[in-house]
């Protein structure tokens, strides 16, 4: 797995690990030296032909990769967003040297599954709920880059019929243990604001419409999608695609109100434009078609996942773990 330290991979880690009858984890040499260019290369293939070798060496019936990992969000920049891209396609040329100087491995279903942005790949959509069948509509560098990358998915599992893959469009995660320096994350910046006693600055209309999807409900889907596609033979060349949803659609102003009733407060919103404003839809719905079984338990009253998420921040602002209010 990349990305296992991340909020969606920690929560596919947790729900892998429930399953170890189904499953055996690889531990890799350390963490990867994303940033160095010179170690990369190297820390890569070793990685790749140390994972395949094992894969082999237990007697396993296959491999997986799960890609959960990216710096990326949708007010990146193009720089950013082709850092995201180069990582990904370097990993993939790293795992297709190392099949093809292991045969056993490259014989044996392989399978790789990939983490996706579903509201940056239908960000431009304006009409009804969006289904797998949706045409894409990018409207940002990072739905564009989001996009490559499963393109190169598709690239890639063209080559080799052996493997399967998937690539899971995900909706507006959250959950505790969300990183707060990054410009994301709506529902742990509301709390952090309602904790610290201090303003939250919202760039869109409070009628801006979400689909919030609770981190360890993903995580239990992307096991799932991992799962059946082991046992789907016919999932044929390319990606199967697949979309993650609590399906339950909020409007920000329906989130603040949530707060407030968890809280029994209510938050302090400066609301005013912003230079990214136009990379935000309005209203994102969305309804899968494809393996609905899949996920549809997992399905966390957005209450309930705030109440946590809220519970988990607070628990840090007391611990003296949470950082102070920026100044001004």
């Amino acid at each position: 797995m990349i990305g296992a330290g991340g909020l969606l991979g920690s929560n596919v880690r947790a729900a892998l690990e429930t399953r170890p009858s189904r499953c055996a984890r690889f531990e890799g040499g350390g963490p990867i030296p994303w940033d160095d260019e010179t170690a990369l290369g190297p820390a890569l293939h070793s990685l790749t032909a140390g994972f395949l070798a094992e894969a082999v060496g237990r007697g396993h019936e296959g491999w997986a990769v799960l890609w959960c990992g990216g710096a990326s969000v949708v007010a990146s920049g193009t720089r950013e967003v082709a850092a995201d891209r180069s990582a990904w396609e370097r990993f993939l040329g790293a795992l297709g040297r190392g099949l093809e100087g292991n045969p056993q491995a490259a014989a044996r279903f392989g399978h790789v599954v990939v983490a996706s942005s579903a509201g940056g790949i239908w960000a431009g959509h304006g009409g009804p709920a969006i289904t797998e069948s949706t045409p894409v509509r990018p409207i940002s560098d990072y739905g564009f880059g989001q996009l490559a990358r499963e393109e190169t998915l598709t690239g890639f599992a063209a080559k080799r019929p052996a493997l399967r893959t998937a690539v899971v469009r995900l909706t507006n995660l959250y959950g505790p243990g969300q990183r707060l320096d990054k410009p994301q994350g709506l529902v742990s910046q509301i709390a952090r604001s309602l904790i610290q006693r201090r303003p939250i600055h919202i760039y869109v209309p409070l009628d801006t419409v979400r689909d919030y999807l609770y981190a360890a409900d993903a995580g239990r889907g992307m096991a799932d999608v991992l799962e059946r596609l082991a046992r789907s033979p016919d999932a044929g060349p390319r990606p199967l695609l697949k979309v993650l949803a609590s399906e339950q659609d909020t409007s920000v102003g329906g989130l603040l109100a949530i707060f407030r009733l968890i809280t029994r407060r209510r938050a302090a919103v400066i609301a005013g434009p912003s230079p990214i404003g136009w990379r935000q839809p309005l209203r994102l719905r969305f309804r899968s078609e494809v393996w609905t079984s899949v996920g549809r338990s997992y399905r966390t009253p957005l209450p309930e996942g705030v109440a946590q998420v809220y519970r988990d921040l607070l628990g840090q602002f007391s611990r003296g773990a949470m950082a102070p209010p920026v100044a001004g």
